[in-house]
């Protein structure tokens, strides 16, 4: 079955959708990640930041 205005048939289309799902699938797990490393970076920066107001004392 033709989409009207191009060449894509419904396959096309089908194929197209499922790789954009797949896509934001994959973009939200980059971002979940992405959240979870920033949280390490502040935890670490805490530690550090810790670590050092001892060395002071």
């Amino acid at each position: 079955m033709p989409i009207e205005g191009g060449d894509m048939n419904q396959s096309d289309f089908q194929t197209l959708t499922q790789l954009r799902e797949k896509r934001i699938a994959i973009q939200k797990e980059i971002n979940q990640s992405l959240q979870r490393q920033i949280r390490i970076l502040e935890h670490l920066k805490t530690v550090r930041e810790f670590s050092h107001s001892i060395d002071l004392l």
